[in-house]
């Protein structure tokens, strides 16, 4: 949670207003362009959209998109057993997005952020198959070596 915390003021001060990254906050509800602190963090918001969404505690700590405000429609980023480094990597990342499509994107507000939800979904599913060969690989190498030592 606190690389998240680190990374939302570099990602608002980045990104200027073309997306923000909303995080719970007891005054409020979320915080936008304001400063945070984790003691500020609303946890009864965070659970209630947690269940709303049907996140397990395995998807936790996560990123949640809703592309389409006022459904039940979401996507997100689980970022359970990611170093800070890999968060801070996602959330930059995520943001040159966000920039790229502002500057370069529909000038269309709807348009825009289907587009950039578009990007980020498809991302995010890169990413989820990367760690998925990865921890593969690892598996593979840790059996392999068990067989070579059975051998």
């Amino acid at each position: 949670m606190d690389a998240i915390f680190m990374s939302r003021r570099g990602f608002d001060g980045h990104v200027g207003r073309s997306w923000h990254l909303l995080i719970p906050y007891k005054e409020g509800g979320f915080v936008v362009d304001a400063p945070l602190s984790t003691s500020g963090y609303d946890i009864d918001l965070a659970r209630s959209l947690i269940k709303k969404y049907g996140l397990k505690f395995s998807d936790l700590p996560a990123l949640v998109f809703v592309p389409n405000e006022g459904t039940n429609d979401f996507f997100f980023a689980c970022l359970s057993g990611m170093a800070d480094e890999e968060i801070l990597g996602m959330i930059g990342h995520i943001g040159d997005m966000a920039v790229e499509e502002f500057e370069d994107g529909p000038a269309d507000a709807k348009d825009f952020r289907d587009k950039l939800n578009d990007r980020v979904q498809s991302y995010l599913t890169q990413q989820n198959t990367l760690r998925m060969f990865r921890k593969a690989g690892k598996v593979a190498n840790n059996l392999l070596g068990f067989i070579g030592l059975v051998v």
